[in-house]
């Protein structure tokens, strides 16, 4: 048994991109693929040779396997990629073939949203990154609770602390634990007094 995911392109489901043009996808004839698109039915077959639509890919040796299924994956509400399982023997499929294959798209359909919702959050992410180190002023952000969860290089370089890497922690905490190092090495005690003062406020104002 095997399976795989694409992403249908616009001869296929309405301007949508193909994810991989190899494989499984390119030996199932296209009228079973708009069968499931248009009709959002999952498509069952039991036996490919009985099947005329299959006779040119049977010529041409391009399938390996003897049955299939080919369920459609929604995503925001339309159809963009299919799912497709084949068999290397004949199979009589029966209702609780349906419900797993069901349940396999809603749950390819679920990982696949969460990979969309990660990349847009990377790209957005990158964004904001490419505005803050663009920004000649220090800039710290901080969650309600005081924790650390964003600067730019400017602040970084104003402090002399690399802040990334405690991402999470909280700031004013940090800051006190960074000046109580600095002072036993006995650096400038003018900057020393600063983040102290900057640490007290965070810690009785955080906000």
């Amino acid at each position: 048994t095997t399976g795989e995911t694409y992403e249908l392109d616009s001869t296929q489901a309405g301007n949508k991109r193909k994810r991989n043009k190899k494989g499984i996808l390119e030996s199932i004839p296209k009228e079973i693929i708009h069968q499931a698109v248009q009709t959002d039915t999952i498509q069952f077959v039991g036996d490919i040779r009985e099947v005329n639509t299959f006779d040119e890919y049977l010529a041409s040796d391009k399938i390996d396997y003897v049955s299939l299924i080919v369920a459609p994956i929604k995503h925001g509400g339309n159809i963009s990629e299919i799912l497709c399982v084949t068999f290397s023997t004949p199979r009589t499929y029966e209702e609780a073939d349906l419900r797993t294959v069901e349940l396999l798209a809603i749950q390819a359909a679920g990982h696949l949203e969460s990979a969309y919702l990660y990349e847009r959050l990377h790209s957005a992410s990158n964004r904001m990154r490419a505005i803050l180190d663009s920004i000649n002023e220090g800039v710290i952000l901080l969650d309600d609770k005081g924790n650390l969860i964003e600067t730019n290089i400017s602040a970084e370089n104003l402090l002399n602390i690399e802040l990334e890497d405690h991402f999470g922690e909280n700031f004013a905490q940090l800051l006190f634990a960074y000046v109580k190092d600095q002072w036993a090495k006995g650096q400038n005690e003018a900057m020393i007094d600063s983040l102290t003062d900057m640490a007290r406020t965070l810690r009785t104002k955080p906000q």
